[in-house]
């Protein structure tokens, strides 16, 4: 949808943003309740976009770890 950011200049015309694909993903294994293993995918699409205005956002992050209860 539309997003707007504050325009500085002129406070009656705020600046249109583009409106943005922003897709993810989460993987999980849990091999036992003890150790279990994660990916997470952001901005599978690689969209370079600003979050909000001049805040641009990366392109494509991944997090991978492992957990381990004891």
């Amino acid at each position: 949808g539309k997003r707007y950011a504050k325009n500085f200049s002129n406070a009656n015309r705020p600046i249109e943003l583009k409106s943005v694909w922003d897709i993810n993903l989460r993987l999980e294994y849990k091999y036992s309740n003890v150790l279990s293993a994660f990916l997470n995918v952001h901005n599978i699409l690689a969209q370079q976009y600003q979050l909000w205005n001049q805040y641009p956002t990366q392109k494509l992050n991944l997090l991978a770890g492992f957990s381990y209860k004891f």
